[in-house]
């Protein structure tokens, strides 16, 4: 795109907004101390999980990009195969480093993981007993076979013919070994909630359909 003379194209976006409104959502305090401050969200996630100082460009600044791509990936229940779609092992990341900074990310994060069980708990109530539920300002609603997820702005999302149902963890790797881990009593981070795993056929996005 060319801008016409007297005009310039200015791109711009939201910086760190996904963390940003989880963190919010979550009340994840910490987090939220951070952009109130202005602070570098990387170092300070990367320093919460290594329990050490980093700096961008001062001491253990090596530990940022691993900070990085750990909110980026894991923020929403990924784990290690959500590290590797984000490029983890392109960025210098070693396979065998992967497993460990997921644990370290959800340690650092409890009030962020426990949203996802609340959202998975009410969830899961909606579907199963068509009840409407409410948590962290989120509501949940069952109509004509359908599941509004009513956010706090108002809009809403909806899932086309939801159902409860369980899938081979074979086909999952990284969920594989954490739950195996779990079953063992050798892991101390829980996995992503089973209802995340769970299909619905087709996903919407709406902010005028009135259920």
């Amino acid at each position: 795109f060319v801008p016409k003379e007297g005009y310039k194209l200015i791109v711009s976006d939201f910086a760190a907004i996904e963390a940003r409104v989880l963190s919010f959502l979550a009340n994840e305090t910490w987090h939220l101390k951070v952009f109130a401050d202005n602070g570098d969200i990387y170092c300070a996630s990367a320093s919460a999980m290594f329990h050490v100082p980093v700096e961008k460009h001062g001491q253990n600044a090596h530990l940022r990009q691993k900070g990085k791509i750990a909110e980026l990936a894991l923020g929403y229940g990924g784990s290690v195969g959500a590290l590797k779609a984000m490029g983890a092992l392109e960025m210098g990341l070693a396979e065998e480093e992967l497993q460990p900074l997921v644990n370290a990310w959800r340690t650092s994060n409890p009030n962020i993981v426990q949203f996802w069980w609340d959202v998975d708990n009410a969830v899961k109530t909606t579907v199963r007993q068509r009840l409407d539920t409410e948590t962290h300002g989120i509501r949940f609603r069952y109509r004509s076979g359908m599941l509004f997820i009513v956010l706090p702005s108002g809009r809403q999302l909806c899932y086309v013919k939801p159902k409860m149902g369980s899938i081979s963890l074979a086909a999952i790797p990284s969920l594989t070994r954490v739950s195996a881990a779990r079953k063992s009593g050798s892991a101390s981070n829980p996995t992503v909630p089973s209802s995340w795993r769970t299909s619905s056929r087709r996903f919407h996005e709406t902010s005028s359909c009135t259920p």
